[in-house]
């Protein structure tokens, strides 16, 4: 009939009505395999010889053509069952309100992935990241500058490349740094666990060394400096200490004020020192101008947990991470701040500068 793509022997035996049946595919394998016929590259025809005497000299007693039963020919097209879960719908498997779990058998979203996925659409490339336009279509993309920076904030001979930038130097610190300030060739770094200020010199960034360090007391929590003082803001012993750091390797304790319950950032402008507290949530001003006997000199209540402080001219600028709220404090008379505007900028928002 053609060219024999599989063959195979039986040996079968008949009943008592000279019966025998046999199984195709479960014989001895003669030519070919039976698991590797293309059964799409059709039409087939399956001949049948025998030989009475038991021997290999078979006569052929017929040839038909494989047709599909009805079964399988609707398996070749079968849809899922139509029950709620699962439809094809010509080239698409759609469901109706039905999750996807990789990785998990409780997914929480219509596609729950746990664990490592991999995209692979041509343009994928080292350094890119996935990301999506408006209508949600994902695509790899060059990881620029400005989608770190912002526009305007890299020097225009670098554009969009971020190819210059690297991890200049290193120095393990203690178990829990909390908050760095720099000034000149020190920076100045608090640590929420080893409950000290530690002055590091980096002078040369790429081999910073530790210069020295005071004891402050437990739970150090933001720094800022100015000049020749540190002022550090602690949350368990609830106060704003002031550290002498005009000898940097030898810095001293200088003065402090109780400022309240969890004071959790601090910022310094001219003689007044500004600390937003978590718990009180208000803004304190203190008179500095006598770094060793600090002075309370004004406050402003602004809302729940102001978390982080900057200060840029006569402005203080708050987050609070309960409000979701930027709040702007007018404190051009620091003995009455007042609060200006506020904006709402998402959730939870953490820390300004």
């Amino acid at each position: 009939v053609g060219t024999v793509v599989y063959s195979e022997t039986h040996s079968p035996t008949t009943n008592d009505l000279g019966l025998f049946s046999l199984e195709v595919g479960n014989g001895t394998p003669g030519t070919g395999t039976f698991a590797a016929i293309d059964w799409s590259a059709g039409p087939y025809f399956l001949e049948v010889g025998m030989d009475p005497a038991g021997g290999s000299s078979y006569t052929s007693v017929g040839a038909q053509q494989l047709l599909s039963v009805p079964y399988a020919l609707h398996a070749k097209t079968a849809e899922m069952a139509d029950d709620g879960d699962w439809v094809l719908s010509g080239d698409t498997v759609h469901s109706n309100g039905r999750r996807v779990g990789i990785g998990t058998t409780t997914p929480s979203q219509d596609l729950d992935v746990e664990g490592t996925f991999q995209l692979k659409d041509g343009t994928q490339a080292d350094k890119k990241i996935l990301t999506s336009d408006a209508e949600g279509n994902a695509s790899w993309q060059e990881l620029g500058a400005e989608s770190l920076f912002g526009a305007g904030n890299l020097p225009p001979a670098y554009g969009n490349d971020i190819s210059c930038l690297s991890t200049a130097g290193s120095l393990s610190l203690a178990s829990s740094p909390r908050s760095v300030a720099v000034s000149g060739n020190y920076a100045y770094v608090v640590d929420f666990f080893s409950d000290d200020l530690k002055v590091i010199d980096i002078s040369d960034p790429a081999a910073p060394v530790l210069a020295g360090s005071v004891g402050i007391g437990p739970l150090p929590f933001s720094v800022a400096v100015s000049g020749n003082y540190a002022y550090v803001v602690d949350l368990d012993s609830e106060d704003l200490k002031v550290i002498d750091i005009s000898t940097p390797t030898n810095p001293v304790l200088s003065g402090n004020l109780g400022v309240g319950p969890n004071p959790s950032s601090v910022a310094v402008s001219g003689d007044h020192a500004y600390v937003v507290d978590i718990t009180s949530d208000d803004l304190k001003v203190i008179d500095i101008s006598n770094p060793a006997s600090p002075v309370l000199t004004g406050s402003l209540w602004i809302w729940e947990s102001p978390v982080s402080i900057a200060i840029s001219g006569n402005y203080a600028y708050v987050v609070d991470d309960f409000s979701d709220e930027l709040n702007v404090v007018d404190i051009s008379n620091p003995t009455s701040p007042v609060l200006t505007s506020s904006l709402m900028i998402g959730s939870t928002p953490n820390s300004i500068a």
